[in-house]
């Protein structure tokens, strides 16, 4: 697919590789937007592709609808501050509780690696995090490690070894937010040490893949500030 200058299938395999050129990290989320211009709302191409690692039975096959897998793992739960006062109140002033979804699988068997971090409120610096939060471990990944913020993103420890880093890529962000305009997302990623995560895959009798999906925007008239709904694909990548 190519469109006023932005060719889809390139993008995708570019992306891709760096799942092979990633060392000794394994990406378990990564959001990457692309808009073919220099300023965002005067584009008349936008390209988001989202990337979420997921587990599966190491004795069960792999089969489902790609848009069913996205939608139970991608929506399976999500981390917040577990609030104890209001002097507080910043959102890794805390310990991270995990709530999940009160639901029944379409698929069984899938288990989430990743879960979106929800917050109460955002500084007015950081309004972009509305649009895209961060990406942080799964207990299952994270419940013994230590959390904390740096400079250049939020990482995990084992005593003193880095696991897992979440980070932001972005470009074109403005300082100040227009309430007349949309938010302008942002790309992110989450990416954890190897070993330790085949370790944890091992002892759970798991493996695991990626489900990718991507989103076509497009608009007719450049100067609106409105995107319309996208073309919406999803499909499943393996690890191997």
């Amino acid at each position: 697919m190519s469109s006023r200058g932005v060719n889809i299938t390139i993008i995708s395999k570019e992306l891709n590789q760096a799942f092979i050129a990633s060392g000794g990290n394994t990406i378990l989320s990564m959001n990457a937007v692309f808009h073919h211009g220099e300023e965002f709302y005067s584009a008349e191409t936008y390209y988001v592709q989202k990337i979420i690692a997921f587990a599966y039975p190491s004795n069960q096959t792999l089969i489902g609808n790609p848009d069913q897998i996205y939608e139970q793992i991608h929506a399976n739960g999500f981390l917040y501050p577990k609030i104890r006062n209001l002097n507080e109140f910043g959102s890794l002033d805390n310990d991270l509780g995990y709530s999940a979804r009160n639901q029944k699988p379409v698929i069984s068997g899938l288990q989430p690696l990743t879960a979106p971090l929800n917050i109460p409120t955002h500084h007015i610096w950081e309004y972009y995090r509305v649009f895209n939060p961060f990406v942080l471990l799964h207990p299952l990944l994270g419940s013994g490690l230590r959390l904390e913020p740096k400079t250049d993103g939020i990482f995990y420890f084992a005593k003193e070894q880095p696991i897992a880093k979440a980070a932001d890529f972005m470009s074109g962000l403005r300082e100040t937010f227009n309430h007349h305009l949309h938010l302008i997302p942002h790309s992110n990623y989450l990416v954890v040490d190897t070993a330790f995560f085949k370790d944890i895959l091992q002892k759970n009798n798991m493996q695991f893949a990626y489900i990718l999906r991507e989103e076509f925007y497009y608009k007719a008239d450049s100067y609106r500030d409105e995107w319309p709904k996208p073309y919406v694909t999803h499909r499943i990548i393996s690890n191997t």
